[in-house]
């Protein structure tokens, strides 16, 4: 597929008028390829030079087609805030569930790009979670998210 390059504002507007007319299944295709490149090169970007003190974790379930079926994943996610008070997602990567396993493998894929000085992180105190911090982050505390531990307190009478 050949295109010239338009500003991101006409792109949209040529994508949409597009969509308008149906695309064709090898130019849906085409699109489908060049976002992916871009979601991975972003997904990958290094993460060197600056610290980020806090980590904010969680997982939502998601629904995929994965060989011509659909199952259920967990599309882990890690933000961080860096010394400057600035909030960014570091990566988020697919598991199959929240298991200590899945979390190292994803902190030390976070690591690996540059990720340093870790002091807190804020998440919902999953067990494998909480298991996969204090071995990754050796000194970084585990703080538990006033949503949950609310919705917990709620849950369980108060107890």
């Amino acid at each position: 597929m050949s295109r010239t390059w338009l500003p991101p504002q006409r792109e949209c507007d040529s994508v949409r008028s597009g969509a308008a007319g149906h695309f064709s299944k090898s130019t849906a295709s085409e699109l489908s390829k060049e976002l992916q490149r871009r979601v991975d090169a972003w997904n990958e970007r290094p993460l060197e030079g600056q610290k980020n003190p806090f980590l904010i974790v969680d997982a939502v379930v998601i629904k995929v087609r994965k060989e011509e079926k659909v199952r259920s994943v967990s599309a882990l996610i890690v933000s961080g805030i860096n010394t400057e008070g600035y909030r960014e997602i570091l990566g988020m990567r697919l598991g199959n569930s929240e298991t200590e396993a899945t979390w190292r493998e994803i902190f030390g894929w976070l690591k690996d790009r540059g990720l340093q000085g870790v002091d807190d992180v804020v998440s919902d105190a999953h067990p494998g979670l909480v298991a996969a911090v204090q071995r990754c982050f050796q000194g970084a505390q585990c703080l538990r998210m006033l949503w949950w531990f609310w919705g917990y307190r709620r849950s369980t009478g108060g107890e």
